[in-house]
């Protein structure tokens, strides 16, 4: 869980280094460490490309962005 914390706010500098619209939320690994989730809020449609990239080549695991608002309007 701690790795998780520090996952969060290495998220929110990348997401910062890109300009990107985003708040994240929080960050999780599936137990085997092959996929990370990070769950953000965002109002607008965002190109998470390089912001994925950038995030594989630091954990080498598959990036699954969620947007948490979409989860609430549903």
């Amino acid at each position: 869980r701690r790795e998780e914390k520090c996952v969060v706010r290495l998220c929110t500098q990348k997401a910062k280094q890109h300009n990107m619209d985003i708040v994240i939320v929080d960050a999780e690994f599936q137990y085997d460490r092959k996929k990370l989730t990070v769950f953000y809020y965002s109002n607008y449609r965002v190109d998470f490309r390089d912001f994925v990239k950038d995030l594989y080549s630091i954990y080498y695991a598959r990036i699954w962005m969620e947007n948490v608002k979409a989860s609430i309007d549903s």
